[in-house]
């Protein structure tokens, strides 16, 4: 099975810790994807860095990672996240700088990638969604995997709806009190049959849609330390078990699995 996940690298900067570490959507769920589907799997991470000190740190992670690489570098600045942290490990996103995502075109290379691919995920938030169209009109053989990445912040449906037939499995993270979004989610799974999976924090995850529904707890921790990239690797983990028959209360414990490692330590990788 080839898994390509075309996005975002970016570089996570903890700005009370003063330390930085490799991340992104893409990577953090190529990452922890090639650790959760079997050995003979390929994965595959499609995305660009600048040409600077950031980027030369994100290619050193992408090439120690054991994922497959197609990614540019491209003059300009890598991608930067800068990240707080609350007391409890939750974070908060600052102001987010795009950097050579912002106008990335899907070179020859990458088109072939994302075509041969079996399964294609990708993210969708404000910062990069012209990325994130470009991706998604490329043509390919591929089950369509997006996660919506800011719907916690931006929870209207006219967010999802225009590319919900494009697509076949949808993550979105929701908080566990909003029952509207979560109901709004669920009734938009039934009407175009597909696969909703929505990860709820602490309250755990269920997965909606093609005549089922299942839930699961999350997994206790004895400390959160950061909860960056959390959804990422339950994607991953979800994934590799659905992909390979596992049916969706399987696939949600594995995803919880994968979650609860990374709560434990700063930064997804």
């Amino acid at each position: 099975m080839n898994i390509v996940c075309a996005g975002d690298c970016v570089i996570d900067r903890y700005v009370d810790l003063g330390v930085e570490r490799c991340g992104g959507i893409s990577f953090n769920v190529a990452v922890h994807a090639r650790r959760a589907f079997p050995a003979d799997d390929r994965i595959q991470l499609v995305s660009a860095v600048g040409n600077d000190d950031l980027g030369r740190r994100m290619l050193e992670c992408v090439a120690n990672s054991g994922v497959d690489a197609c990614v540019r570098t491209l003059t300009g600045e890598t991608a930067l996240q800068p990240i707080k942290l609350t007391s409890d490990g939750d974070r908060t996103f600052l102001d987010y700088r795009a950097g050579v995502l912002e106008s990335l075109e899907l070179d020859a290379a990458a088109r072939r990638v994302i075509g041969a691919a079996d399964v294609l995920a990708t993210p969708l938030y404000a910062q990069i969604a012209g990325l994130f169209d470009r991706i998604m009109r490329c043509p390919t053989r591929a089950r369509r995997v997006v996660d919506f990445a800011d719907i916690a912040d931006d929870p209207r449906m006219e967010r999802v709806v225009p590319y919900v037939d494009q697509l076949d499995i949808a993550f979105f993270g929701i908080a566990a009190g909003d029952t509207s979004t979560i109901d709004a989610l669920k009734a938009l799974a039934a009407a175009h049959d597909k696969l909703f999976v929505i990860t709820l924090g602490a309250a755990g995850s269920l997965a909606v849609g093609r005549g089922s529904l299942a839930t699961c707890s999350a997994i206790p921790v004895a400390e959160i330390v950061d909860t960056t990239g959390a959804g990422d690797s339950f994607a991953a983990g979800f994934l590799a078990a659905y992909c390979h028959g596992a049916d969706l209360g399987e696939s949600l414990a594995a995803g919880a699995r994968r979650a609860a490692g990374v709560l434990t330590r700063i930064g997804t990788y």
